[in-house]
């Protein structure tokens, strides 16, 4: 039996990817044993992610989120790695994976002390540039000692090509020998294709977390009110920000709805009703530069049009031409240049199907977390 451990310092709750994964993992069959070492969310009200499986065991050390004492957010930093490396050297996994820098102390630790024992597998759900490691003293001292053991990884991924570069680029002289890109696809089971027409008034999503900072959340709110009851614009959030929720309540419009967040199971029944997914992340650092939201994917494949804001390099290998469900790239700042009708023109498109799958995408990983070659889900 394969036995695995996976850490993941920020709660499960609020990264849909590694609740897929240990899905996965628990279809898998009897050969895996997996423990999840994780934190309990702070300050953001949302359901408690659990699974049912005797082989999928979830603990959590400490608290992670909105937590603004700097001394109790090292505490909850100290309460998580010394949970976890307890757990490393109580189980003794041969195989360990973590996702992201600030999970990584305990397992360069057990590296350590177990050689080459254990391999080891690492995600990046995000991209940190040299200059952020460095504003972060905390996290530059992680990664410092993360650099030991990223070149002898069995497996480091990133979530698209732009931003496996960018790293591998950070780390010279050091290579990586086994580098991946794993992106955020939905499960299969959300497929639903677009409908050719168009609806009006024309019905639009954000589901996410949402803030003023770093978000054309206002540049947005402000275009919808402009369409004078052609646009509707309905918000799913657990992790808004009380100056955003403040914000919106104040316009004081029937246009913008703000709704209660859903749990990510529960988003395929809830996007059908809608026609266009919108992304509202601004350029501001590299990460969101050469990102590939994970509400493209999700947006597609249940059928829904998507705008992003055009300084989203990352996303431009999707924009589509005389196809549909759209993605479009716009130009936030200057959103009263466009026009409804010509954004969700479909005369003379065709439909577009999509392909995003994280039972395939995830596939590769997992038989190498449980050492089977052939894996089926």
């Amino acid at each position: 039996m394969a036995s695995i451990v996976v850490l993941h310092f920020s709660p499960l709750e609020l990264y849909p990817p590694i609740q897929n994964l240990l899905g996965l993992l628990e279809k898998a069959g009897q050969n895996v044993n997996v423990r999840v070492i994780t934190t309990r969310v702070s300050g953001v009200d949302i359901p408690s992610f659990t699974i049912d499986s005797d082989r999928i065991k979830i603990v959590r050390y400490g608290k992670s989120g909105r937590i603004s004492n700097s001394f109790f957010r090292y505490w909850n930093y100290l309460k998580f790695h010394l949970g976890a490396l307890f757990d490393l050297i109580t189980y003794k996994p041969g195989r360990v994976l973590y996702f992201e820098t600030l999970s990584s102390l305990p397992v360069v630790v057990y590296k350590y002390l177990f050689g080459s024992f254990a391999k080891v597998y690492i995600h990046y759900h995000e991209y940190t540039s040299p200059t952020e490691y460095q504003a972060v003293k905390f996290m530059g001292f992680l990664h410092r000692f993360e650099k030991k053991i990223l070149t002898t990884a069995a497996w480091v991924s990133h979530t698209n090509s732009y931003r496996l570069k960018l790293f591998e680029e950070d780390l010279l002289p050091l290579q990586i020998g086994n580098a991946f890109v794993m992106p955020n696809y939905p499960p299969s089971s959300w497929y639903s294709p677009a409908r050719p027409e168009v609806e009006r008034p024309l019905r639009i999503v954000y589901a996410g977390a949402l803030s003023l900072s770093s978000m054309y959340t206002k540049e947005f709110a402000q275009w919808v009110i402009q369409q004078e009851g052609n646009v509707r614009w309905d918000i799913y959030a657990y992790n808004i920000t009380p100056e955003t929720k403040l914000y919106l309540r104040e316009l004081n419009t029937n246009f913008i709805q703000v709704k209660a967040g859903v749990s990510y199971n529960e988003l395929p029944e809830i996007l059908k009703h809608y026609q266009v997914g919108v992304i509202l992340y601004q350029g501001v650092i590299p990460n969101h530069i050469y990102s590939v939201s994970n509400k493209l994917y999700e947006y597609l494949v249940c059928g829904l049009a998507v705008w992003f804001p055009s300084e989203i390099v990352g996303s431009f290998e999707y924009v589509t031409e005389n196809t549909y469900p759209e993605v479009i790239k716009l130009d936030f700042t200057m959103l009263t240049d466009y026009k409804v009708e010509a954004l969700m023109n479909r005369a003379t498109s065709s439909l577009k199907e999509f392909d995003f799958s994280c039972e395939k995408c995830l596939a590769p990983l997992v038989k190498k977390l449980i050492d089977q070659s052939e894996v089926s889900f």
